[in-house]
């Protein structure tokens, strides 16, 4: 690879990071705000899974983490 080419990878690596990063503090948000308007657990996993297209798994495991 050349230094061009492992820089831009590089940048890339990092845009990628902070789009992950950007909807993860979206899914937390989200779960925070629906557990405000005591949306049910159930509720709050089915939305997650639609507006984020996640699996109930994953859905899920966001919601134990910003629950615990």
């Amino acid at each position: 690879m050349h230094f061009r080419e492992i820089v831009e990878a590089e940048r890339n690596k990092g845009i990628e990071q902070g789009i992950e990063q950007g909807i993860e503090q979206g899914i937390e948000a989200f779960i925070l705000d629906k557990l405000e308007d005591n949306v049910p657990r159930e509720t709050i996993i089915q939305r997650l899974m639609k507006r984020f297209e996640l699996t109930q798994e994953k859905a899920t495991e966001y919601v134990d983490k910003y629950t615990t």
